[in-house]
């Protein structure tokens, strides 16, 4: 008896703690042996079944549940060193899942362990993450997702790639006339390239805004995408920024607005209708009982703060006239 207790506590020494349980069969063995010997190989030995487990764990893939047991284990043998690993493994099962907010949040906890690959994967998981967003066009998701990245050549190239993408999605909206859908865009980058150019013009659509703020707004940015139509975009805007004559280089046609809204020209025009309306630069006839049955006249574009570009229908010619 007292060599098997002897060979028990050579094996707990050297942490082979089942052998030793293994060699304390008996009840009335057991009774000899140290109490805290006794505990110590009990407790080992459980602990050398749960880092069986999770090594076995980690090798069929099961990284999760291995991360969980090694981090149980705490400081027995390389326990922590293997969680880190697992927990490693893991984060990269989640990215594949495309569960890309827990594979940071695990990564982030692996950098500030001071894991030597944590800080790279780290970049790579947001810019995966954000190229998803942005394929799924989530594109402000995209933008904020890869904003939140640790600086870093990657990072950086992936966001000066998403700006330029974003903005030019944003810029097809607008020339479609989805507004709705262009202007949340344009703010989340609005200190890139045009885009504060394209928020006036967005803005100077709204008929609330005084018609002298749209004027001066939009002259700053007269030669900008379709600013010299946006000044023309309605008959209060157009009426207040057409008032004067305006004339053909030779004098020879001309179009005057007056401080009423009244016109008077010579340009050819359509025998139609008793009234007119201004939309987006198109001069529109219309009988007096019937608003919506119109006739195009003119179409105007500004090409400078006094230089007009016109469009006739009835001719199917342009006129340049100045103020």
């Amino acid at each position: 008896n007292n060599s098997r207790y002897l060979r028990a506590l050579r094996l707990a020494q050297s942490g082979e703690f089942i052998q030793a349980q293994a060699s304390l069969p008996g009840k009335a063995y057991v009774k000899m042996v140290d109490a805290s010997l006794l505990e110590e190989i009990e407790i080992g030995a459980a602990k050398e079944l749960r880092y069986d487990a999770a090594c076995r764990n980690m090798e069929e893939g099961q990284y999760q549940q291995a991360m969980e047991e090694f981090e149980i284990l705490a400081d027995f043998e390389d326990a922590k060193e293997k969680k880190w690993k697992a927990q490693y493994y893991y984060s990269e099962q989640l990215r594949e899942e495309q569960k890309y907010e827990q594979a940071v949040t695990l990564l982030e906890d692996l950098h500030l362990s001071g894991y030597p690959s944590a800080q790279e994967a780290i970049s790579a998981t947001y810019c995966e993450w954000s190229e998803d967003l942005f394929q799924n066009k989530k594109y402000i998701d995209a933008i904020k997702t890869i904003r939140q990245a640790p600086t870093s050549i990657q990072t950086q190239t992936l966001l000066e790639k998403l700006e330029k993408k974003v903005t030019e999605k944003a810029v097809d909206f607008y020339r479609e006339n989805n507004f709705a859908d262009a202007k949340p865009l344009f703010q989340i980058l609005s200190d890139y390239g045009d885009n504060e150019k394209y928020l006036t013009l967005i803005s100077c659509r709204n008929t609330n805004l005084s018609v002298q703020n749209r004027i001066d707004r939009l002259l700053e940015i007269l030669d900008f995408e379709d600013a010299g139509k946006v000044l023309l975009y309605d008959d209060e805007i157009a009426t207040e920024y057409l008032q004067g004559e305006w004339r053909s280089d030779d004098r020879r046609w001309y179009f005057i607005m007056e401080e009423d809204g009244y016109i008077t020209f010579n340009v050819p025009w359509y025998d139609y209708g008793d009234f007119y309306r201004i939309e987006y630069g198109d001069v529109l006839l219309y009988p007096a009982d019937d608003y919506d049955n119109t006739q195009k006249l003119y179409s105007f574009r500004l090409e400078g703060p006094d230089r007009l570009k016109l469009f006739c229908y009835k001719d199917a010619a342009v006129y340049y006239l100045s103020r």
